[in-house]
């Protein structure tokens, strides 16, 4: 069927959102291609495709050449929004390498976003104190974990940076919008109670790669902070909105995974990504907006969506509004940008010469024994 439609360009897309009841609160899953959630298209000519064919067909004009090329036909980034009002489960998530050696699929990076905070509600993240494998081991059997685990109290607006290996969980009354890589590598290892055999399976894999180091508070961005520990130097951005938009956006994390921005939309903001070749996954998180499109054959096309709403705007559009259809809207832009490998065999301390002149010396004087006495080495 889609196949079929080859030749239609792309459009922004928006999705059905997958809605999972637990025991702790509310998970609902905005975008993700990890199997099990495959997300659906709600609206156009590709209504009822999942993400995953859109991808199988659409390519690098669905999430652009330099994503394509790395990540395959997969698409990279997951998007939840989590309710808690329970105790959420300690989870821990693998690295990139360690999911790849053991399980074959990506790691998890997190960034947690609290949309709300009710009065009492905690965050749980990484130990107060180095602890252990042993201890955590015991404490995870007898029930007395909670007792070395950093609190912080969440407050709307504040980020987290969730990073692999790092335990984490919230409690009572806390809304979070989690942004991930795309992989359903979640080990929830202590559900503060009697540990079940799941959670004993999950609490032995993660004992060799758990961070059991007191928690770094840089990975903690209250609401209108920033974190040196949320840029990595290495990210090339591809952003390019129009001359107002600087005074409206806030850079929140630029990371290999994943880079995040802030958006105050107050007015229309023309975006023109010209050859950039990134899609963006624009969120809502308050208000209500709209993507639109002008074209000169069918007019304008407008994509709305509204807080807890999200829309995926493919590379191959890259000429676009973004419109407020409500006071205090505001959004989070989503996106991969292109990353500057670092090359692990160059040192760069190591200075920038040749071998001295004793060292070239050396290797002049064998190589005029090897040409005098062909064999000798035999």
């Amino acid at each position: 069927m889609i196949m079929e439609q080859k030749k239609k360009k792309l459009y922004p897309l928006k999705f059905n959102p997958v809605v999972e009841e637990t025991a702790w609160g509310t998970e609902t899953t905005g975008i993700a291609d990890i199997g099990k959630t495959d997300s659906e298209v709600t609206d156009g000519w590709l209504a009822e495709s999942t993400l995953s064919e859109v991808l199988e067909t659409y390519l690098e004009e669905l999430v652009g050449e330099n994503c394509y090329s790395f990540y395959g036909r997969q698409f990279p980034l997951m998007v939840k929004w989590l309710r808690i009002d329970g105790k959420m489960p300690l989870t821990v998530c693998p690295t990139d390498e360690t999911a790849s050696q053991r399980y074959d699929t990506l790691g998890k990076m997190k960034l947690w976003y609290v949309a709300d905070a009710e009065p009492g509600s905690k965050v749980y993240m990484g130990f107060k104190r180095e602890v252990s494998a042993a201890e955590l081991y015991d404490r995870c059997h007898n029930g007395t974990l909670e007792e070395v685990l950093n609190v912080v109290t969440p407050h709307k607006g504040d980020v987290f940076l969730v990073t692999p290996c790092l335990s984490h969980a919230a409690q009572g009354g806390v809304s979070i919008l989690e942004i991930t890589e795309s992989s359903d590598l979640d080990f929830r290892i202590y559900g503060f109670g009697e540990l079940t055999q799941v959670e004993e399976l999950a609490l032995e894999a993660t004992l060799d790669f758990i961070d059991l180091g007191k928690y770094d508070g840089d990975l903690y961005i209250p609401a209108g902070k920033h974190s040196a520990k949320a840029f990595d130097a290495n990210v090339r951005s591809v952003a390019n909105p129009d001359a107002a938009a600087g005074k409206i956006t806030d850079r929140v994390a630029a990371l290999r995974e994943f880079s995040v921005t802030s958006i105050d939309l107050k007015d229309p903001v023309h975006i023109d990504t010209g050859t950039t070749d990134a899609f963006t996954v624009y969120v809502c998180l308050g208000g209500a907006a709209s993507v639109q499109i002008q074209d000169e054959k069918t007019g304008a096309a407008r994509y709305d969506f509204k807080a807890g709403e999200l829309v995926l705007v493919p590379a191959d559009v890259t000429d676009f509004y973004l419109v407020p259809e409500d006071r205090d809207t505001r959004l989070f832009e989503v996106t991969i940008e292109p990353y500057d490998e670092e090359d692990k065999y160059i040192d760069p301390e190591a200075e920038e010469k040749l071998p001295d002149d004793d060292e070239a010396e050396k290797v002049a004087s064998i190589e005029a024994f090897l040409r005098k006495n062909p064999g000798r080495l035999n």
